[in-house]
């Protein structure tokens, strides 16, 4: 999985994985993974943050590289909907903190 500029807090205290663009929309998967990521729940800007925190639960290693980002026109042909896709991306991330913080806690090995 890639990235680019730093745009978005890293979401490892929700999810335990430190990336620091989430929505870039670069990413390269290894082929073995295409029926877990098919299992991934979620559309367009929350798919992505769902594979980040079903890739840290389940154990697979994400990595990330910085790329050169370039905006033509401000980026005048952005779809992202400020609230409405924020709370897109966010609400599965909170979600998923709080399933955190409520859940019993398991003993360690």
């Amino acid at each position: 999985m890639s990235s680019g500029a730093a745009c978005c807090p890293p979401p490892r205290a929700a999810g335990g994985v430190g990336v620091h663009d989430t929505q870039t929309g670069l990413r390269a998967y290894p082929r073995g993974l295409l029926d877990w990521l098919l299992a991934v729940p979620g559309e367009r800007f929350e798919y992505g943050m769902n594979v980040l925190r079903h890739a840290a639960r389940d154990g697979h290693p994400v990595r990330q590289t910085v790329v050169a980002t370039t905006y033509l026109a401000d980026n005048a042909s952005s779809h992202f909907g400020a609230l409405r896709d924020s709370a897109r991306i966010y609400l599965p991330l909170l979600r998923f903190a709080a399933s955190a913080l409520l859940a019993p806690s398991r003993p360690r090995r």
